[in-house]
């Protein structure tokens, strides 16, 4: 078991907090993402979703390097708990990274993930889709009337796992 609390350096809840509201394909924002890859190790980076020229940067879009979505408003704490050695995250990471599979060739590189590391990503997807502060509303008991208009925005999208999986599903299982 690997402790990846060390992904956080710098982190802080304010900026977590500041990330872009909204997530969707065509429109660019700032968001904080956990990337993880054989090569390049696991850290926690803010970035828009796309390159400079309007596309999945190539190195996730071929698999080289993972990059889950981590939802406006996640808890740092819960992060860190969820990094450290013997967390949730970390035991997730560990299998995704022992399964994590790269070509390497003079011009480019792939990455594909065996069956065991593929089923460790979705749950991956789904952990950190579920640290969002919105994950924990009870839709029947939550008032909309009184809600800041992002958070109505936020609230009416699809789990977060679904979008952050957008970027990882160039990855060949």
């Amino acid at each position: 078991m690997t402790d990846y609390t060390d992904a956080l350096a710098g982190i802080t809840q304010t900026a977590l907090d500041a990330c872009d509201p909204t997530f969707s394909a065509g429109r660019s924002g700032i968001y904080a993402y956990l990337t993880i890859g054989r090569m390049h190790g696991v850290c926690v980076t803010f970035a828009d979703r796309h390159d400079v020229n309007g596309e999945v940067p190539s190195l996730i879009r071929d698999g080289v390097v993972l990059r889950f979505l981590i939802p406006r408003g996640a808890s740092l704490d819960d992060l860190v708990l969820g990094l450290a050695e013997g967390g949730h995250l970390s035991t997730l990471i560990d299998t995704v990274l022992e399964g994590h599979v790269l070509t390497l060739g003079p011009d480019s590189a792939t990455g594909r993930l065996t069956d065991a590391a593929a089923a460790a990503r979705d749950d991956l997807l789904e952990t950190i889709g579920a640290l969002g502060p919105l994950a924990h509303f009870d839709d029947e008991a939550f008032d909309f009337a009184d809600t800041a208009p992002e958070l109505k925005v936020f609230w009416s999208m699809p789990d977060f796992a679904d979008f952050a999986d957008f970027d990882c599903d160039g990855v060949p299982a």
